[in-house]
């Protein structure tokens, strides 16, 4: 199978990307880090599109066996494989977070940073916390040791379905598969209103979501799918016209033209667009809990 270097080298940006972003998230009241959010500039600390980047690209990258001619995908073993490359970095992740927090935190004080900053830790250590985050694959508080772990249940779940959505995107066209995404983000978007989930918030661990964020990783398939045909596309291309088409995308993934996420290119416009603010975010997050004041160093690991 064909390993794309260069998806190696975006992936490594995009994680710089989230890093920033995290770190711009602990800071409030800036008006020039707020201000960055409508420049080009934005592209720095876009970490949210950068974790959506991931997802389209996970979807590329595990598609690929699946399109081999004459060879089989061993399921169990395509199973075991995405259990240990996601658990086990997530494990030391958790590992560390709980370290982190017996180590620093120290309630009732007061740095100064955001609420995002102060929120993540608010939540009480406790022996079903911890299991809660070991289960992973459950709606659970992950926000409580270290917020960007999110993401991992995200990864996690939709490894377990892949196989099945593969079964589809190879056995219907482009848009049929484009069809399947705008489903699956309506019925996200639906279920979350109707079933008023503890924790609604999108970016979370939260069920009703990883049914959106799954039309990402058809995305990504489909571009594996028909890699050839739009590789040779752009290849004839004239210069300035590959320059659009750079700039037009660098516009979509930063949106700047809209205020929400565009998967499928731009066909659909059911991503939510959530506050930059990270006081803001923070309020979105734990509008339901205290905030309490400490040094807490988030882990990020990626």
């Amino acid at each position: 199978m064909t390993r794309y270097h260069q998806l190696d080298s975006l992936r490594g940006l995009a994680a710089l990307t989230v890093v920033v972003h995290h770190f711009a998230f602990i800071f409030t009241g800036l008006l020039w880090l707020d201000a960055l959010n409508y420049t080009p500039l934005r592209i720095f600390k876009a970490g949210h599109e950068a974790v959506i980047f991931f997802f389209v690209l996970s979807g590329f990258v595990l598609s690929l066996p699946f399109y081999s001619d004459g060879k089989k995908v061993n399921i169990p073993h395509f199973f075991i494989k995405r259990l240990c490359r996601i658990y086990i970095p997530y494990i030391v992740a958790v590992g560390c977070s709980i370290l982190a927090y017996l180590a620093f935190y120290r309630p009732g004080l007061d740095s100064g940073f955001s609420s995002f900053f102060h929120d993540v830790w608010s939540t009480p250590l406790s022996f079903w916390l911890i299991v809660d985050h070991i289960i992973l694959i459950g709606s659970f508080k992950d926000y409580a040791l270290d917020p960007v772990l999110w993401s991992l249940s995200v990864e996690l779940r939709v490894s377990l379905v892949f196989p099945f959505i593969m079964l589809f995107i190879k056995r219907f066209g482009w848009k049929s598969n484009v069809a399947l995404g705008i489903l699956l983000s309506g019925t996200a978007l639906l279920l979350n209103n109707l079933a008023h989930p503890a924790n609604s918030h999108p970016i979370s661990s939260n069920h009703c979501f990883t049914l959106h964020y799954i039309s990402f990783f058809i995305l990504g398939a489909l571009l594996a799918k028909y890699r050839v045909s739009l590789i040779s596309k752009v290849l004839r291309l004239r210069v300035t016209m590959k320059y659009a088409l750079l700039l037009s995308g660098l516009i979509v993934y930063c949106n700047l033209l809209q205020p929400v996420s565009l998967p499928f290119g731009g066909a659909v416009l059911l991503h939510l667009r959530f506050p930059q603010s990270a006081a803001h975010v923070g309020d979105a997050l734990h509008r339901s809990r205290p905030v309490t004041a400490g040094f807490q160093p988030v882990v990020l690991l990626y």
